[in-house]
């Protein structure tokens, strides 16, 4: 069975929940605690997301990490290539190095007709297509409403001028992790 790998899964996965936060820089941490992606292996994907131009870091104080363009400008097959690499659809089904039609290889047409056919759609689908997905997982309680007890479940950051607000938003974030 042919799938995509899963850190490509995880990185649209994050990428989701990033779009589902509206644009508001949120923590590595705060995705890993709401998607479940551990949290090193996150921070590897979001330095190649951040490397590639998909995701804005920031560093340091209201840190953290958002898109870096809208949802609907960026396709799956763009993620799979951020955090895979330019060659990650490979040319030979059996992973032969020199694959080709002559000497005849008994796989190489339909491959070739296969891959096409998957990279086309992987560059139609976009973020804003599985978004749905995402946001039924994540922010509501699986049937499609808002999970009661959770008032805000966007992890992002607000930024507030008092210190009382400042301390009322940790708290929600450790309530979270608990």
């Amino acid at each position: 069975m042919l799938s995509l790998s899963q850190t490509t899964g995880y990185a649209i996965l994050a990428l989701g929940f990033l779009q589902e936060c509206g644009g508001r820089l949120v923590l590595a941490k705060d995705i890993t605690s709401s998607t479940g992606i551990p949290l090193p292996y996150l921070s590897k994907i979001l330095n190649a997301l951040t490397r590639t131009g998909l995701v804005v870091g920031k560093r340091g104080y209201q840190g953290g990490f958002a898109l870096s363009r809208s949802a609907d400008e960026i396709s799956l097959f763009d993620v799979a290539e951020a955090v895979e690499g330019p060659d990650w659809l490979p040319t030979c089904m059996l992973g032969l190095a020199d694959c080709s039609a002559v000497p005849f290889c008994p796989t190489h047409s339909f491959w070739k007709v296969q891959r096409s056919k998957i990279e086309k759609e992987l560059r139609r689908m976009t973020l804003t297509d599985v978004s749905c997905y995402v946001h039924k997982k994540f922010f509501t309680d699986g049937a499609g409403s808002r999970d009661p007890g959770n008032s805000n479940p966007l992890p992002g950051k607000n930024v507030k001028s008092s210190r009382a607000n400042r301390r009322k938003n940790i708290n929600i974030v450790k309530s979270r992790t608990r």
